[in-house]
């Protein structure tokens, strides 16, 4: 009798699963103007990333930073941080990309709650989405996409929201990662 030996790459018995939840606020003198909430998408490029730089010696990545965009896209997990599909929201009057500071909140979730990347509106806009991304020559300058930098993850508000100058936009990122 033959033996069948099955491909343990078909036959996962557990497996895992990354969750994010995005928070995008906009105060005027620390007035909630509105605010959103909800669930993104992640690049096949961050996936890499987490995977490789957990198990192949790919080099982590820190800090990572939040983006903010200003045209109608729809986030693809195709998107890279060379080839965003979006265009950087970049009217604002911090000098670089706002720094995700993120804090342990349990044994499997981070967040940047405390530290909200915040961005203090020059020019009126309208925002569609944002981004997390780093790595690379310069991630933490404004709408550079050179140099090797990865986007983890993109996501595209459910209605686009205008921003004006002397609002704060806030955008905090939660990330867990749960085993099934």
């Amino acid at each position: 009798m033959e033996k069948v030996i099955k491909d343990p790459r078909r036959s996962f018995g557990a497996s895992a699963q990354m969750h994010s939840v995005w928070k995008f606020r906009c105060l005027n003198e620390g007035k909630m103007l509105w605010q959103e909430e909800k669930h993104n998408l992640i690049t096949a490029e961050g996936l890499t990333q987490m995977l490789q730089g957990a198990f192949h010696g790919v080099t982590q990545i820190t800090p990572w930073y939040v983006v903010a965009y200003q045209n109608n896209y729809s986030p693809s997990t195709a998107d890279t941080y060379a080839v965003p599909g979006f265009t950087e929201f970049n009217n604002y009057a911090e000098a670089t990309r706002p720094e995700y500071v993120e804090q342990v909140l349990s044994y499997n979730e981070l967040s940047n709650d405390d530290v909200p990347a915040s961005f203090t509106v020059t020019g009126n806009l309208t925002i569609y989405g944002g981004a997390l991304l780093g790595g690379g020559s310069s991630p933490a300058v404004k709408r550079d996409i050179s140099g090797g930098g990865k986007m983890y993850a993109s996501i595209k508000l459910a209605v686009p929201r205008i921003v004006s100058p002397g609002n704060v936009l806030q955008i905090v990122i939660y990330l867990s990662l749960s085993g099934a």
